[in-house]
């Protein structure tokens, strides 16, 4: 594509005059974190990884057309990574997840999925026809969004007479446990890119599965909650 007609198409595909806002932020040194758009959605990614761009959007506010302009930004500066699942595209902070963990995430993010999820964790060994009268949902849907519970090991299922019972297994607890490691290491890779683009960044609290951390450059400043545990934030 002609460079001249590659550029028309991004400023076309941009939020309105935020492609001119951005530019005139780069001219004078100011870089991806000092925009406000892109914060929200890497605070949202943080606690919430795996999310397609409707999600995003129906999480921020902003139009798809804004989400994949900042989604393109921040993963041309190494914030964001993403994966193709199926027909979707799903985002998350780079190097916060195992690539294993992905599919787990993604099914996660998805509200009736989570939903019976979250009532089999309540009500071990509750029957399909329950979930159902619990959720208004039909029994296709709570098949369908079992069986792919199921399939990644979240729940197991059997046969009590005329019911079919779930119950949740201790995958979810395992991988919780399991993540203390890399949290640490996308803390430090988070304040290493921060430093990378020449931002001043200062820790105001870490937690187990949370970080608070003030940006600076200029006279510019941002307070960002970044959750590092998504097995502890994807429930939430």
């Amino acid at each position: 594509m002609p460079r001249g007609v590659g550029k028309a198409l991004e400023k076309a595909i941009s939020p309105k005059g935020e492609k001119a806002s951005d530019e005139k932020r780069e001219r004078e040194g100011k870089y991806e974190f000092m925009n406000k758009s892109r914060q929200e959605i890497f605070q949202f990614l943080c606690s919430h990884p795996c999310s397609y761009v409707s999600m995003i959007s129906k999480a921020t506010g902003l139009s798809i057309h804004g989400i994949n302009w900042h989604l393109r930004r921040l993963m041309e500066s190494g914030f964001i990574s993403k994966r193709v699942m199926g027909k979707k595209t799903v985002f998350y902070p780079t190097e916060m997840i195992a690539e294993e963990d992905i599919p787990i995430l993604e099914v996660l993010n998805l509200d009736k999925a989570k939903a019976i999820y979250l009532v089999i964790l309540e009500k071990i060994g509750i029957s399909q026809g329950d979930i159902c009268k619990i959720l208004g949902l039909n029994h296709q849907a709570v098949i369908w969004y079992a069986k792919k519970l199921e399939n990644l090991d979240l729940i197991s299922s059997l046969e009590d007479g005329k019911y079919r019972r779930y119950y949740p297994s201790a995958l979810l607890m395992k991988k919780k446990d399991k993540y203390q490691k890399r949290i640490k290491n996308f803390k430090n890779n988070i304040i290493a890119r921060f430093k990378g683009e020449r931002l001043s960044p200062t820790i105001l609290r870490s937690t187990e599965d949370k970080i608070v951390v003030r940006i600076t450059r200029g006279t510019e400043k941002a307070v960002l909650t970044l959750h590092t545990n998504p097995f502890v934030t994807v429930l939430t």
